[in-house]
């Protein structure tokens, strides 16, 4: 066997800035240097001549493979592992554990033939543990990624079956050619009124109607902003050329309309759907 301080002293490993083990071709550790020991608190007698690469049943696999192609003359660095002491069987002196990157030298003599290998250590702990944070933080931002998906997809579900109740609550109705019917139930809010609006418009022009017939035998009562929501649909109904009639209106509804001074003598009214239909047809039968 060739003398290891003809292949490395003490000394020189001594000024490596990095824990440096020496390995034999059979995996005993035979020398360690100075920084080893100020780095993991383990003095080289508990590891010289004792640790064997191939044999301690808690080594790192991938470290032996590479000390094995180490000696076959091919240098090795290893992405970064974490090295427990504990698990090492070396608890007893320290149970410091770490990230390291490890790097395996060939020695080789003039001959060209490598009896032994010098693993060199760099602690990368730091770097490995923001890696970890910033996956971590991924992940996190991933989660709240799919979180307000999901968010929003139950808002745009929300928002179809609000429109869906919203067209149910006011359904426009083609009761006879040309006429329309607006059955009204419930309170009358700005965005219900704006809606119904649009779409009741929207239906005269597509049919071609020539009366529109809000119903209001549902509504119970009717403050000033219902009353002028209804006002303003009527007039639109106008503009489009079609005649806006109104239907069903409850005594109290009346008196409410008539207290805060709602004129409907201009309004074609009728006592149910049925009169104002019958008129309709009498009209458009002309």
């Amino acid at each position: 066997m060739v003398e290891i301080n003809s292949i490395i002293s003490q000394a020189a490993m001594d000024a490596l800035p990095f824990p440096a083990h020496l390995y034999r071709r059979d995996g005993l550790v035979v020398r360690v240097n100075r920084a080893n020991q100020e780095f993991w608190g383990i003095p080289p007698e508990a590891v010289v001549g004792l640790f064997n690469m191939y044999e301690n049943p808690h080594a790192d696999p991938a470290v032996g493979d590479a000390l094995r192609e180490a000696f076959n003359r091919n240098p090795q660095t290893l992405a970064p592992i974490e090295i427990d002491l504990e698990q090492l069987g070396l608890a007893h002196i320290c149970k410091k554990k770490a990230w390291m990157e490890n790097v395996l030298c060939p020695i080789k003599e003039p001959s060209g033939d490598v009896h032994y290998v010098l693993l060199l250590q760099r602690d990368v702990t730091d770097l490995i543990e923001k890696q970890q944070e910033v996956k971590q933080a991924h992940g996190e931002i991933a989660s709240q990624r799919r979180l307000i998906d999901s968010l929003e997809e139950a808002k745009r579900e929300l928002a179809a079956q609000r429109e869906t109740i919203q067209a149910l609550s006011s359904p426009i109705i083609e009761v006879w050619n040309g006429v329309l019917t607006l059955p009204v139930v419930g309170l009358m809010s700005a965005e219900r009124a704006t809606d119904m609006t649009e779409r009741l418009l929207a239906a005269v022009v597509n049919t071609r109607a020539a009366y529109v017939i809000i119903d209001l035998t549902g509504i119970s009562d009717v403050d000033e902003a219902t009353a002028a929501h209804f006002s303003r649909i009527l007039q639109a109904i106008e503009l489009l050329g079609a005649r806006g009639l109104v239907a069903g209106v409850q005594p109290a509804v009346a008196s409410a309309l008539i207290s805060i001074g709602v004129n409907l003598s201009a309004v074609r009214t009728h006592r149910n759907l049925r009169d104002a239909l019958m008129y309709c047809m009498r009209e458009g039968g002309r």
